[in-house]
């Protein structure tokens, strides 16, 4: 989305002309994301490039909008649309310091474990990201671990490529056959919890961003793989401190690690295997990001 068609959206969207317009970098593979002002107010708007389609951001609206009925601090999506066949979303603008920036990174994360636990008690059905009605997720749980446990054969891809050996393979699949057997709770999750994904506001309250990777998953094991997975260490103390505003305790975390260990695995595994299909240059990335899950396997 080019700079002039995002003034032109927000203009008809808000009667008013724009009178600033700044990008935001860095904050997604698929999305452009500015920040305009004008006379009256100001706004986010995000521009799909990847989409023709509104599900996805009607997936962040209805997620965002029941979080914040949960008594989790979220921007207001005011509308969707579509621009020259890409959608759009209009947001509720938030002042205050990036997640990232912010000197107080041990407070925001405690803060996401209160908001993780609350997240995971929003009712939902089905599984996956692709939300087909309000809080009804389009795939089964059932159908993405046999997926994935059927592609691990002797002509699999990822032997190919070198990213896992066959031997390798095998044990993955003893893995995965765990999985199947293992009595998991479902529930929504926010599927990013980072500091990136967060807004310390000057009357500091903790805003939480970016609801596209929401998606119905194990409960509280599928945050949990994503944090371990890309931003936190488990023995770090800002990991500690998201366990405690989840009301975790070190104990309990440590019973639920072997099957924490393994459904993170299994995350990377399968955005291989989507790379592979669909996004080729993330196929190297995500070759490291397996052979570092299996390292802990």
């Amino acid at each position: 989305m080019m700079k002039e068609q995002a003034v032109k959206i927000i203009e008809s969207y808000s009667n008013h002309k724009v009178i600033a317009i700044n990008p935001i970098k860095n904050r997604g593979l698929v999305n452009q994301i500015y920040i305009l002002e004008t006379a009256a107010k100001k706004y986010v708007l995000r521009g799909d490039l990847a989409e023709d389609n509104t599900d996805r951001f009607q997936k962040e609206m209805w997620c965002s909008q029941t979080a914040y009925e949960q008594g989790i601090f979220a921007p207001e999506v005011l509308t969707i649309g579509l621009n020259d066949g890409h959608p759009y979303m209009i947001m509720s603008y938030i002042d205050g310091t990036n997640g990232d920036e912010s000197f107080e990174k041990g407070k925001i994360w405690n803060t996401l474990g209160g908001y993780a636990r609350k997240i995971h008690t929003i009712h939902v059905e089905g599984y996956g990201e692709e939300m087909s009605a309000p809080g009804v997720f389009r795939d089964r749980w059932l159908r993405y671990l046999e997926y994935n446990i059927s592609s691990l054969t002797s002509s699999d891809k990822l032997i190919e490529l070198g990213v896992i050996t066959k031997k390798q393979s095998e044990h993955i699949k003893k893995v995965f056959l765990d999985l199947q057997r293992s009595d998991f709770k479902f529930g929504l999750t926010h599927g990013d919890l980072s500091l990136k994904n967060t807004i310390l506001t000057a009357k500091d309250e903790i805003c939480l961003l970016d609801w596209g990777s929401a998606k119905v998953a194990p409960v509280p094991h599928s945050d949990i793989a994503e944090i371990l997975g890309s931003s936190l260490a488990d023995d770090s103390h800002e990991f500690v401190l998201f366990l405690a505003g989840y009301g975790l305790s070190s104990l309990e975390y440590k019973k639920l690690e072997p099957e924490i260990t393994h459904l993170n695995l299994l995350i990377y595994i399968d955005k291989l295997r989507w790379a592979i299909d669909r996004k080729k240059e993330r196929i190297g990335h995500f070759s490291q990001e397996v052979k570092n899950r299996l390292a802990k396997v």
